[in-house]
């Protein structure tokens, strides 16, 4: 487990996360395409293979995709049934990057989303779907502090947030 704080800017897709490790304190920041890591005093910019799918993390987001609603393309592609449950789904690209979300019919909100990325250690396209539960609303803005992410239908990540605020 890592304690993480992050300030995201979904807006122009900038971001500044710390990581509380075992090592230390892990401060990672993104903005203008780039990004660059400072840990133990010392600072260095990160390999785009880095810094790339946390930039698309955040434009495949769907507080981004709301922000940028002008300059997003989407699609309805029909309902798909998952595990009983009956979703809306859409395919949306914001900023050339596509996503597939699968829409709570009854709140709107994303239940599910997936997309498929190319994993620079293996060189191989990858799947990814998330699943979004536990949503809560501060000031105006609702967000899932629950998700669970699978690749590749392994569970690759698993967070909960403790709470968000809008700036």
């Amino acid at each position: 487990k890592i304690d993480i704080s992050s300030s995201i800017n979904y807006k122009d897709y900038s971001a500044v996360r710390t990581l509380n490790t075992a090592q230390g304190e892990i401060k990672m920041s993104f903005e203008n395409g780039s990004g660059k890591m400072s840990m133990m005093g010392q600072e260095r910019p990160l390999p785009p293979q880095m810094a790339k799918p946390i930039i698309n993390e955040m434009k495949r987001h769907y507080l981004s995709i709301a922000l940028h609603a002008g300059d997003v393309k989407a699609e309805y592609l029909g309902d798909e049934t998952v595990d009983g449950t009956n979703y809306a789904v859409v395919r949306v690209q914001n900023d050339g990057v596509s996503i597939t979300y699968l829409l709570d019919q009854k709140t709107g909100l994303p239940a599910r989303s997936r997309y498929s990325e190319m994993n620079p250690q293996t060189g191989q396209k990858q799947q990814a779907v998330s699943i979004y539960t536990n949503w809560n609303t501060a000031n105006g803005v609702t967000y899932a502090y629950d998700i669970k992410t699978l690749v590749d239908d392994n569970v690759a990540a698993e967070m909960h947030i403790e709470s968000h605020s809008v700036e």
